[in-house]
């Protein structure tokens, strides 16, 4: 029980750092590279899904490509659809793994 208390606890210090800290932080013009970046590793993550790190990457990957993020004029937004579709389906290999164990 202490160990999931844990993990919990860091997987919550790892969200809030990314979504307070890291990406305000990073510039207008990286938004979409930044997007398929968290996506990637919230795929990667699932392997270790227990850590809650799939569900903190994807967050940090759908809060970076939120309404007016993902769009940048003249570099269009395939990166940033890719991320949020990466972020989506780690998020969702997570939660089934949690689910089936």
């Amino acid at each position: 029980m202490g160990s999931f208390i844990g993990l919990s606890i860091f997987a919550l210090a790892v969200t809030a750092v990314l979504l307070l800290v890291a990406v305000p932080r990073i510039p207008r013009e990286h938004r979409r590279t930044a997007v398929l970046a968290f996506g990637a590793a919230a795929v990667l993550t699932v392997l270790v899904f227990w850590t809650g790190l799939p569900f903190a990457f994807g967050a940090a990957a759908l809060y970076a490509a939120g309404p007016g993020e993902e769009r940048i004029p003249a570099e269009g937004e395939a990166f940033a659809t890719a991320g949020v579709l990466l972020a989506v389906l780690g998020i969702l290999g997570a939660f089934v793994l949690c689910i089936i164990g």
